[in-house]
């Protein structure tokens, strides 16, 4: 099979495997990761939109879902990852394999992996980077915070690393 059929094969395959939702990019299309995300603010558990969020990233339903929220934005952004990827760790894990894994600052479109038991981070595992630090803070979109996805500013303290996508 020639390259450019392979191409085409995988991207119908992706584009099966990502539930379609109203509104959200298709995978590989220009949007950003922000504004993916951002389009979700508001959505709350229970709901259907946070079954398809678990569904994508391979959690059982009913699972918590912070995580789940960013695997299905990055797939939606045109990032898909690894089957069950459903905690931060094993986010942490992927990107370490593809060499994304970093220590630093975050800057916009990247993935925040909060340090578990930081301050205001609580069960929050990742969160997708809005704009870059100030004053010592991340803004960022986080899903199941107080049971939806929410605007969050977070210590930059609270990052264990980030993914850089």
């Amino acid at each position: 099979m020639r390259p450019s059929s392979l191409l085409a094969a995988a991207a119908a395959i992706v584009t099966l495997a990502v539930p379609a939702v109203a509104g959200a990019a298709e995978p590989g299309s220009l949007q950003t990761l922000p504004r993916v995300a951002q389009g979700e603010v508001g959505v709350h558990e229970p709901s259907k939109q946070v079954d398809r969020y678990n569904a994508t990233a391979g959690a059982p339903k009913g699972s918590p879902w912070s995580v789940s929220f960013v695997v299905w934005a990055m797939w939606q952004a045109g990032y898909p990852t690894a089957d069950n990827v459903t905690s931060g760790p094993s986010l942490a894990a992927w990107a370490r394999k593809l060499g994304q894994l970093r220590r630093g600052l975050p800057s916009a479109g990247d993935v925040l992996l909060a340090t578990p038991g930081a301050p205001r981070v609580k069960a929050l595992g990742a969160a997708v980077v809005l704009g870059r630090p100030r004053s010592g803070t991340v803004r960022a979109v986080a899903g199941n915070v107080r049971d939806a996805v929410r605007y969050v500013t977070l210590p930059v303290s609270a990052a264990s690393s980030y993914i850089s996508l």
